[in-house]
């Protein structure tokens, strides 16, 4: 055990804040701004919106085989080692994207930046507020996934005017340097358990505080009708759960990843655009934390319905963003729809699976997520490629929605979530 934490401040505030900024990182930057070099890149490389758009679908097969192997990997290597080897992994491929010149190093990029990612990505922040919250954690996780939201309103404009001022080499590679900057907390403060500096969970037994010396049993199990891995496999909500979360992020990515090349399409500049998405960004975040807080207080279910009912609207109304009074309603709402994504996914996996055995739980159900992006990235660019429009895709997107919040309110309902 590493030394004993005696600060007046609960370390896992420390954690919360520097999972945070990885967020804006991971997920804002690499993830939610990276489509505003589709234009630029596919001009400089000579490719095709939907050869572009396997590059996100090569991050998400490194997830897919990289998420399920999280907690095995964790249990023989030290978690702090592989996250800070993670971290420089993933800024190999980002600054590699500004200096490829062709579309095979493009793509090896792609890879270094996906096998980074899936070890710093939300999967990994999603166990860290697990292992560091009992109560207030649905507020924890929707502060973290703030990060993607917020993360994404500020390097989407920034990315936007360095791109038209400088190019868009010079644009990535400035967002690096500030990404280098975000990731520092997380690797100087990583503290994969409480048990490693003495503390227990926060709330766990009333309050979150020091281990006595002489108190020193396991944790114990707080999770009633909790699943391990092996009992997940074999159980049905665990499939159903499942295809809740491929529908969260199929419909969310398959609009967001082409964002920036819709809203010019349809009329809006450069900076137009990046205004919108920043908005989007915006509404993401607040909707995250908002929505996070108010799982604590009127359970999964009940969230669930709210968040998801608000995000089909704002699925739906892109379709009309480019109808002046439409514009913020469209953006906002969406906003809500792609927060789902990364608020509700670990929150539905608690309430359906519990807690005990999350690492190893959501490291497979994210395969799910990592799928749906896989498919639905290069499925809206070769339908834009053939028909020269997104509307019949989105509208399809839109529906995969509907059809993730009735499987939800019939999972949900055979059981309660947990408390």
């Amino acid at each position: 055990m590493e030394k004993k934490y005696t600060g007046r401040i609960f370390y896992g505030w420390f954690i919360l804040i520097a999972c945070w900024l990885l967020i804006a990182v991971v997920t804002g930057l690499y993830n939610n701004s990276y489509n505003q070099f589709l234009k630029p890149m596919c001009d400089h490389l000579g490719i095709s919106r939907a050869e572009f758009s396997i590059s996100t679908s090569i991050v998400s097969v490194c997830g897919i085989i990289l998420y399920p192997q999280v907690g095995k990997i964790f249990s023989k290597i030290k978690p702090s080692t592989v996250v800070r080897l993670s971290l420089v992994t993933s800024l190999i491929g980002w600054f590699g994207y500004s200096a490829v010149n062709n579309i095979v190093t493009f793509y090896i990029m792609s890879v270094f930046l996906g096998v980074g990612s899936a070890f710093t990505s939300g999967v990994v922040t999603n166990v860290l507020v697990n292992n560091w919250f009992h109560k207030r954690k649905g507020f924890a996780m929707g502060f973290v996934t703030t990060g993607s939201g917020i993360g994404s309103a500020l390097f989407n404009p920034i990315g936007s005017a360095l791109t038209m001022a400088y190019g868009y080499q010079f644009s990535m590679r400035m967002l690096g340097l500030i990404a280098i900057c975000c990731m520092l907390p997380i690797a100087l403060l990583f503290r994969y358990e409480p048990s490693e500096i003495g503390l227990k969970p926060y709330g766990l037994n009333g309050e979150a505080a020091a281990q006595d010396d002489s108190n020193k049993q396991p944790v114990p199990d707080y999770d009633e009708n909790c699943l391990m891995k092996e009992d997940a496999l074999r159980s049905p909500r665990f499939w159903m759960l499942s295809i809740i979360l491929f529908f969260f992020a199929f419909g969310a990515i398959g609009i967001f990843s082409q964002m920036a090349a819709y809203l010019t399409d349809v009329g809006y500049s450069a900076i137009a655009a990046g205004s919108i998405i920043s908005i989007i960004s915006i509404s993401m975040a607040a909707a995250k934390i908002f929505f996070g807080w108010l799982n604590d207080r009127i359970g999964t279910l009940k969230n669930f319905i709210c968040i998801m009912t608000l995000g089909i609207a704002g699925m739906f109304l892109m379709l009309y963003i480019d109808k002046p009074g439409l514009m913020i309603p469209a953006a906002v709402l969406f906003g809500v729809a792609f927060a789902t994504t990364n608020v509700m996914s670990p929150i539905v996996t608690v309430g359906v699976t519990g807690a005990k055995d999350f690492t190893n739980i959501f490291g497979m159900v994210s395969v799910a997520m990592n799928l749906g992006a896989l498919i639905a990235g290069p499925m809206s660019g070769a339908i834009f490629d053939i028909t020269g429009s997104y509307r019949g895709v989105y509208t399809f997107y839109g529906f995969s929605y509907v059809a993730a919040l009735i499987l939800g309110i019939i999972l949900l309902r055979k059981k309660p979530s947990e408390e």
